[in-house]
């Protein structure tokens, strides 16, 4: 399953998560796609009206671009292709801890370059769904589902072994949001239990092609009260070995 946001107020509040207060290298991997053209943030840990800190994963509002955003470069910057109606697969690798470099993929390949300062720490709130910060606002109008968030820069090959199901470098996986559409919270299966407080969402299908829910045990996980079994799982994705 995976969950749609409807651009008005839903969102997942994912409290301060300090292990998203990344300045250095970073990966950003989801499933997604829009319903309607306007702005909206995939992954907020940034408050543009507030402290201008931290970074995000949106789509912007002109052209659809999925983007990334960095206080460092005080600037989004955008992939080539514009966000489709139907699921794909987006993400961002950011490289270097000072001035680096940054790759968008779409569906495995490679989708755009450019140059990149790194954030420094946002330690608001941070949403999926959402900018971050005091209030949420911008958000996503459309499907998500399986964010993944890790605090390296995964290789060409990895970024496509998430999109084939797998969760690759797990020691360095900060966040893994499967967006499952069951209750609230949403469980963080990383390992870091920095789980989703629900506002909204409907629940629909999940993205074609990837088997809904392949259960291994995963003993990083803590249980989430009702949102998550006696014994804890990884659901969906196969742990791939730490290369």
């Amino acid at each position: 399953m995976a969950r749609e946001f409807d651009n008005v107020d839903d969102n997942a509040d994912l409290g301060t998560a300090s292990v998203l207060q990344i300045t250095g290298d970073i990966s950003v991997a989801c499933y997604c796609y829009r319903t309607t053209s306007s702005q909206g943030h995939i992954l907020g840990c940034y408050d543009p009206g507030g402290v201008n800190a931290g970074w995000a994963v949106a789509r912007e509002n002109v052209g659809d671009k999925f983007k990334y955003w960095s206080n460092g470069t005080n600037a989004w910057r955008e992939a080539t292709t514009a966000v489709g109606t139907t699921f794909e697969h987006r993400a961002v690798v950011i490289s270097g801890t000072g001035a680096g470099a940054g790759t968008f993929y779409l569906n495995g390949s490679t989708d755009g370059t450019f140059t990149h300062t790194a954030p420094s720490e946002f330690t608001g709130t941070k949403r999926l769904g959402s900018r971050g910060g005091a209030t949420a606002a911008e958000f996503w109008n459309g499907g998500l589902a399986h964010v993944a968030v890790w605090n390296i820069a995964l290789s060409a090959s990895e970024i496509e072994m998430h999109r084939r199901g797998f969760l690759p470098r797990a020691n360095s996986l900060v966040g893994y949001w499967p967006l499952f559409g069951t209750v609230s919270p949403e469980p963080d299966w990383s390992g870091n239990n920095n789980h989703g407080t629900l506002t909204g969402t409907a629940r629909i299908d999940h993205p074609p092609g990837i088997s809904a829910v392949w259960l291994a045990p995963n003993p990083r996980v803590s249980q989430v009260a009702a949102a998550v079994p006696t014994v804890a799982y990884q659901p969906w994705y196969h742990r791939a070995p730490v290369l």
